[in-house]
């Protein structure tokens, strides 16, 4: 609410998120159709992953109906981190300085928001 002026803006910006989990159970599917043969921990029954799809961009579709204003912000703030994604992850050969600070601010992270162990004095 800083800066949208109400929580129904940050429930519309947040509710677009949705289509990431939507992308990533249509890989389900994907994979089930393209690799049958492959070994998974547990079958789902198909029905599943595709009724979740459609329910999620159906949901999708009513929030680009209802606030349009909306969720092109939320879409753009999505896709502004292509960049970032660019930059500090496929770029193979980009200068040395920007592959260190960015190992170095990834490992403070993780410390500092208690994601991994901090190190042990054997490890450096």
């Amino acid at each position: 609410m800083l800066l949208s002026g109400s929580v129904y803006s940050l429930i519309n910006f947040l509710s677009f998120i949705r289509i990431f989990e939507a992308m990533s159970i249509s890989s389900l599917i994907y994979f089930r159709w393209k690799y049958p043969e492959w070994e998974r921990p547990f079958k789902a029954p198909l029905a599943c992953p595709i009724i979740f799809v459609a329910v999620t961009l159906a949901m999708l579709a009513g929030s680009a109906y209802s606030a349009p204003r909306d969720t092109l912000i939320s879409l753009t703030l999505a896709l502004a981190g292509i960049p970032v994604w660019l930059i500090f992850i496929w770029w193979k050969n980009r200068p040395r300085w920007i592959g260190t600070t960015s190992n170095k601010l990834t490992l403070f992270l993780q410390q500092v928001l208690y994601v991994v162990p901090p190190p042990d004095e054997k490890d450096e």
